[in-house]
């Protein structure tokens, strides 16, 4: 087994953070991207390093989970469980993991073969504000674990970094105070890590904006009485039937226990067939078990009288299958209920975000109106607080009244069937003869030439912009200024490339970058951001630009380092690039999109130029005077890197080929190059 690249980032950066600061951590990872095995690796790495271990979770499926990952990943080291629910009692271990419920009254028993000096916390989103406070269970935790181990570190892992009705996870008088790492959704599903999402919000005849709240969520009978009518759950069962016809396998959610049996009574009335279930909080664990199972595939089940039931295609549930729920096959979550938290939101929609073979995609189905309440999934927020009874009414997208596609605020045409919604206030200039057009129109109304249209799709199909933001790879400062969700109803145009610029760009609180500007035939200017010096997706998203571009290895870990490359050896040429146009709106900046560049094939060369001095190396042959930059050349071999001296050609070190791959410069000197110890090391050169 191998940890994804963010997985490994998201440790170190723990790590890091432990070792330099005294504040509690918190790591972002979306739901399905592994945060298990990021648990199980830190528990592995404390034990190795001396220390114990406790990591808390709340529902016993977490709890299992957790304890069955660890023992995958971590063979060697010991793992006890604490949980009322799951009836043991198991303390001593290196690791103990617990249901807070269980153990926060119980530091004499967890303490007593030693001292715990990490507490883990799983969904950290769900600690309760209260919890926070003396007399918290939390609370109560962690200041007894720190009257056995001042230094107790405390560190969080949640998809959602905000709660309920209280907004952000961290802050300096919360347990956690501050988000050490943190990797998107929109980064994931690009990098192939997480499912597609696509979405349809199918019609409904309900006032959401009259719901009231009550304790941070809207009142059962308020959305009771919007929501629960005979009628309008025939309604919303008869499109989502209409909806799921291609789909294998659908999680429903309910706002009550009643509704949920109201509509899998209608599910089954409608399909004619014993494949609906339903799951609240009141089944029986053995049951559960059972129709979980039978739900993902694992089991079949039969009747007293030895009929084999049908596999479930749909599971309606009531708050249970929001966390510690894993059922990779799960391709549409239907919404059957409003919700005013943006992480309970998240949370359902999430489900359907794991891998699984034979899935294309998962469809979202929302009819709760809760994609234009919160807008998309990787670009949420922490809830803002109201007056008591109140929400925040300010729409985060729009739906089509033709096709009930929903999209971003801002489109007045809709990217999917392209019924105009609102008066036209945007306007491109056309690339062939610069006169400026607006609306959607399909031929240029000065010249006449003729704009690629958006993808037509027929009513029922399926269309991700309201449920993912297009800001991801290949856009922003990963690819190309962007040009934001707008671009899918621009049209998109080839050109060949006249002139190509690359840029020191700095960025202010940030590293600097490489800035490569495109000027195309027709005068546009396209850019896009190249973070040699960055991390994670940023610098993965660089490497891979080099990688098709440049012979010269190892990778740059620097821009100045990338840009002296660029200067003197040079890349591959780019001769023509795809993009969309800027919509023009006003009182609004935006730029072309950047959709990819064809480029002729890199240069040939086996030697780095001089440079700059990334790893911080010195030349002991010849002290260079203070006011003269240490600089080196880089002379790649059959399977390492020979460095020496610019000045005087003395060699200093060596490094594998790809040893610069994936690692902050200042991880080098230690972890990747060998210090040479004399001349001699270099005799295969």
């Amino acid at each position: 087994m191998k940890l994804r690249y963010y997985q490994s980032d998201a440790i170190n950066a723990v790590v890091e953070h432990i070792e330099t600061k005294t504040t509690n951590p918190c790591v972002v990872v979306p739901t399905g991207g592994g945060k298990t095995p990021i648990i199980a690796n830190l528990c592995k790495l404390f034990v190795e390093s001396g220390y114990r271990v406790l990591v808390c979770a709340h529902r016993k499926e977490l709890l299992e989970q957790t304890a069955e990952k660890l023992r995958v990943w971590a063979p060697n080291v010991g793992v006890g469980v604490v949980s009322a629910g799951l009836g043991r009692q198991e303390y001593g271990a290196d690791v103990t993991v617990a249901g807070i419920q269980s153990v926060y009254r119980r530091v004499n028993e967890l303490t007593a073969a030693g001292k715990i000096d990490f507490l883990l916390v799983d969904e950290a989103h769900l600690i309760p504000a209260q919890d926070e406070k003396e007399g918290g269970m939390y609370r109560t935790l962690i200041d007894d674990l720190k009257r056995v181990e001042p230094a107790l570190a405390t560190i969080g892992l949640t998809a959602t970094p905000y709660r309920l009705t209280s907004g952000d996870v961290c802050g300096p008088k919360n347990i956690l105070n501050e988000i050490c790492y943190e990797v998107g959704v929109a980064e994931l599903i690009g990098g192939g890590f997480l499912s597609n999402l696509v979405s349809k919000e199918p019609p409904q005849n309900v006032d959401f904006d009259a719901l009231k709240i009550e304790r941070g969520e809207f009142k059962t009978a308020d959305v009771e009485e919007k929501c629960g009518s005979d009628q309008e759950i025939a309604n919303a069962v008869r499109n989502l039937v209409a909806y799921t016809k291609n789909r294998a396998s659908v999680l429903v959610f309910c706002f009550s226990v009643a509704h949920a049996q109201k509509v899998a009574a209608e599910l089954e009335r409608r399909t004619g067939v014993k494949n609906v279930a339903v799951v609240v909080g009141e089944t029986d664990k053995n049951e559960r078990r059972a129709i979980l199972e039978r739900f993902q595939g694992k089991r079949s089940q039969t009747t007293l009288f030895g009929d084999e039931l049908p596999p479930l295609k749909y599971l309606v549930n009531v708050d249970v299958l929001t966390t510690g729920f894993d059922a990779p096959n799960v391709d549409c979550v239907a919404l059957l209920r409003p919700t005013a938290s943006p992480g309970l939101y998240y949370q359902m929609v999430g489900r359907g975000l794991r891998l699984c073979p034979g899935k294309e995609n998962c469809l979202i189905l929302d009819f709760g109106g809760n994609m234009r309440r919160f807008g998309p999934i990787d670009a949420l927020k922490a809830p803002k607080p109201t007056r008591r009874g109140q929400v925040d009414k300010e729409p985060k997208a729009t739906t089509c009244p033709r096709c009930f596609d929903v999209f971003p605020l801002g489109l007045d045409v809709c990217p999917n069937c392209r019924y105009r919604v609102a008066p036209p206030d945007d306007a491109f200039d056309c690339p062939n003869c610069g006169a400026e057009q607006s609306g959607s129109p399909r031929f240029c109304s000065a010249c006449g030439f003729e704009f690629p249209l958006a993808s037509r799709c027929d009513e029922d199909a399926d269309f991700d912009a309201a449920i993912l933001t297009s800001e991801g790879p290949g856009s922003g400062d990963f690819g190309g200024f962007g040009g934001g969700s707008s671009g899918a109803s621009r049209p998109e145009f080839r050109e060949k490339v006249e002139r190509v610029d690359y840029i020191y760009h700095p960025k202010r609180g940030s590293k600097p970058s490489v800035m490569v500007v495109y000027r195309v035939e027709s005068g546009a200017k396209i850019s896009e951001f190249l973070c040699f010096s960055h991390s994670g997706f940023a610098r993965r998203k660089a490497a891979e630009w080099w990688a098709k571009r440049s012979p010269i290895r190892p990778i740059p870990v620097s821009t100045e380092q990338a840009l002296d490359v660029i200067r003197t050896v040079g890349v591959a040429r780019p001769v023509a690039v795809r993009y969309r146009p800027a919509a023009k709106k006003a009182g609004e900046k935006s730029w072309p999109e950047l959709v990819s560049v064809e480029t002729e094939s890199p240069p040939t060369a086996t030697a780095w130029p001089r440079t700059d001095n990334p790893l911080g190396l010195t030349c002991a042959t010849c002290a260079a005077t203070p006011r003269e930059k240490q600089s080196f050349r880089y002379l790649r071999g059959a399977t390492t890197t020979r460095i020496v001296c610019a000045r005087c050609g003395a060699p200093v070190a060596t490094s594998s080929n790809e040893s610069f791959d994936y690692y902050d410069a200042s991880d080098f000197q230690n972890a990747q190059i060998l210090l040479a110890k004399d001349d001699d090391d270099f005799a295969d050169f």
